[in-house]
């Protein structure tokens, strides 16, 4: 997050799952982690200028959602070499916990990354 911060693109974290990380399944947490920071070096690399960006780390009654969103960066951007490869690494992560991954364009610009892990049984 700091890091990120550093770099010029300004994070707001809300979270909002205390206690429920013994509802998670065994080694979920490091993936929480690894998809909130490629999420981060994403907007980082790919929305130059983004005014902000929001992380939202919440615990629901059946599954924790991670849901990371920036607002538009400069317009006429290119994909960069390799783009969408740490989206597909985020997807592969959180499906080895049964979970889901959803991303993309927003109407306005903004480009948002849903994942949501379910709680182990």
């Amino acid at each position: 997050m700091e890091q990120s911060r550093r770099l010029g693109l300004p994070v707001t974290l809300i979270e909002d799952y205390a206690g429920v990380e013994e509802k998670l399944p065994a080694g979920a947490q490091l993936t929480i982690y690894r998809v909130v920071q490629e999420g981060l070096t994403n907007a980082t690399k790919h929305a130059a200028g983004t005014p902000s960006m929001t992380v939202r780390v919440q615990a629901l009654h059946d599954r924790l959602e991670i849901d990371m969103h920036n607002a538009p960066g400069e317009a006429g951007r290119k994909p960069m070499p390799g783009a969408r490869q740490g989206l597909l690494g985020m997807r592969e992560r959180i499906r080895m916990y049964g979970g889901q991954l959803h991303y993309g364009h927003l109407p306005d610009g903004s480009f948002q990354v849903r994942a949501a892990i379910p709680y182990a049984p």
